[in-house]
Formats: structure tokens, sequence, C-alpha cells
């Protein structure tokens, strides 16, 4: 398992799990966060970031799926919703 940081991690689920969108994803973020905005574009650098981290071929949002269902367990203790 790759180290991620608590932030890509919640960006593997969010993604990952729960399928959302980028914008989707930027505005739960936000919501959580409480204290204004992340970007869309931010989401997505974060979803490559990981994807490369993981030497994927894959399509940064199959990445983050492939990624979450591999360490659902491990992600488990950090879940987010």
């Amino acid at each position: 398992m790759v180290k991620l940081t608590e932030r890509m991690v919640e960006v593997v689920i969010l993604i990952g799990r729960d399928r959302l969108s980028y914008k989707a994803a930027a505005k739960c973020i936000a919501r959580r966060d409480g204290d204004g905005t992340i970007s869309p574009r931010t989401v997505e650098r974060y979803a490559k970031e990981i994807r490369d981290m993981m030497q994927s071929r894959l399509s940064p949002r199959d990445a983050l799926t492939a990624y979450y269902w591999r360490h659902s367990e491990e992600l488990q203790t950090s879940d987010v919703s």
C-alpha cells in the first residue's frame, strides 16, 4: 500500500468508493473542512498523484476505485462518511 496523506485517503474514499465527480468531492471536502473551498481541479490533481504513486495505467478514477477495493480494510479506519 502506498503512503497516502489524510487528504489523499479522503479523495480515494470519495472518488474510489463513492464514485463522486471531482466537483462533488470538492464540495464534500469543503463542507467537512468548514473553512472555504477546494477546487475540483485540486481533487483531480490528488487523484492523478495517487494514480501515479500506484504506477497505474488506468484512468485516475479507475485507479482510485481499484485502490479502494484492494485496500478497503486499511482505509476503514480513515472512513470519511
